[in-house]
């Protein structure tokens, strides 16, 4: 994978799942439904948790430290995640995404063809592992699978 188009697909999809994002108001993000019984402010908090888990694969170059939620069902691991972000308000979350993209979109710039495409860049990396596509997998893949949900909430346009 070449890192210019690597970057180019995450800014994409980054900036669609941020531009939606602003067109929905504050409180049709709180607003349950988006997702199953999740709100907007919900897959915020859902999607900056996997971001933070790429900076941490990326700051450590390493699986070890990952959170042990990710040994679980992903349905179980999506419900801790709701739990312990359930109570922040809607723009400790916004603020907390916006800084965990400023964070994961600096590593991103760091990696080099041979960290997107050699699991042995990364300690513990499965060798049949894809690092770039681990990334993707859980940010722009993961925008990309969200933002219809999202987009439930955009208001009508006449």
């Amino acid at each position: 994978m070449d890192t210019r188009a690597f970057l180019k697909q995450v800014d994409a999809a980054r900036a669609e799942w941020d531009q939606v994002i602003a067109q929905i108001s504050p409180e049709e993000l709180l607003k349950p439904g988006v997702a199953g019984a999740w709100t907007g402010k919900d897959l915020i908090a859902h999607i900056t948790w996997f971001e933070l888990e790429m900076i941490e694969l990326l700051t450590s170059r390493s699986l070890q430290g990952s959170s042990e939620w990710w040994l679980l069902p992903a349905d179980e691991r999506n419900a801790l995640i709701y739990q312990a972000n359930r109570d922040r308000s809607l723009d400790d979350l916004l603020a907390a995404s916006a800084e965990a993209w400023t964070r994961l979109r600096a590593l991103l710039e760091t990696l080099d063809e041979q960290a997107l495409t050699d699991p042995s860049q990364f300690e513990a990396m499965p060798p049949d592992w894809v690092p770039w596509q681990i990334i993707a997998q859980n940010s722009s893949e993961h925008y990309e699978a969200h933002l219809p949900d999202l987009r439930t909430r955009l208001a009508p346009k006449d």
